[in-house]
């Protein structure tokens, strides 16, 4: 049985990146993406919030055009006028 490291890679705005790695060789290499909402607290601090799939897990998408796409979609039903964006999580 071979055995699993885990690495996490922190990168901006508190998003991680996750690789599993055997014998130091990365095994999966695949971009993803996935959509922020960042939102303006009373104390004019931004906080960024990733978005859910109904399975309360982390919503990502194979393409930047589909997650781009719904993050527009958020954004033009937002009452509260929040920023949605596509973001690229990199390899896992």
């Amino acid at each position: 049985m071979e055995k699993f490291n885990i690495f996490y890679i922190t990168q901006a705005k508190d998003l991680c990146v996750l690789i599993f790695q055997i014998n130091t060789k990365i095994i999966a290499k695949m971009e993803s993406w996935i959509i922020v909402k960042e939102i303006e607290l009373e104390n004019k601090r931004k906080q960024s919030i990733i978005i859910l799939d109904n399975a309360e897990e982390i919503w990502e998408f194979k393409d930047f055009e589909s997650a781009n796409r719904m993050a527009q979609i958020f954004e033009k039903n937002s009452d509260s006028g929040w920023k949605y964006y596509a973001r690229k999580v990199g390899n896992r």
